[in-house]
């Protein structure tokens, strides 16, 4: 591909975790100084508890996606688009959508699904921080929070997708183990120079 002008863009590959293996005792202590003062939620107790819940979530969503690492410009998604990727779909799980919470405000999330084909499996979705609140390890404080769920629920297998974009999502998902499956590599080739 590069003898004929391509270049590399990005390789993105699943990950897997093995739930009944993995350890969090040398996480726990980093986890648990990242959310003093803050406190766990879930998108099904928030529904319950906060009637403004949805418009929070999905504030919360739209800044912290908004800086996912892409090969292409953010378009962000309205909120009708939103609650059909989470809400109306039969795979999202609520009680799996995790949320740190700064009081009344939302500023992490993680959220799961499950696999329709593979009952044992679930599948990590977007996890994500505010900008003002990152590099305190609240990802990974989250990310615990999920292998624990799936523990809890017999779950065999956590399976996510990883990139060479995200080094941040990238370096603690294999911190923590998880298995890289064969990449899917993207190559870019410009016809034109002057084409951003």
């Amino acid at each position: 591909m590069e003898k004929r002008g391509f270049r590399e863009v990005r390789r993105a590959w699943e990950s897997r975790l093995d739930v009944a293996a993995f350890d969090p005792t040398p996480f726990a202590e980093k986890a648990a100084r990242a959310l003093q003062g803050l406190e766990f939620a879930t998108v099904a107790e928030e529904r319950r508890a906060d009637p403004d819940w949805l418009g929070k979530v999905y504030d919360l969503h739209l800044e912290a996606v908004a800086d996912a690492p892409r090969p292409d410009t953010f378009t962000p998604p309205g909120l009708e688009e939103y609650v059909k990727s989470h809400d109306l779909n039969p795979d999202y799980l609520p009680q799996a959508h995790f949320l740190v919470k700064d009081t009344d405000r939302y500023v992490a999330e993680s959220n799961m699904f499950r696999s329709e084909q593979l009952p044992d499996v679930l599948y990590q979705g977007f996890t994500g921080t505010r900008r003002a609140c990152r590099n305190r390890g609240l990802a990974l404080a989250l990310k615990l929070r999920t292998v624990a769920y799936a523990r809890a629920h017999g779950i065999r297998e956590i399976r996510t997708w990883n990139d060479t974009l995200n080094e941040p999502m990238l370096h603690i998902n294999v911190k923590l183990g998880f298995a890289r499956q064969p990449a899917w590599i993207t190559f870019e080739k410009r016809l034109r120079e002057d084409v951003p």
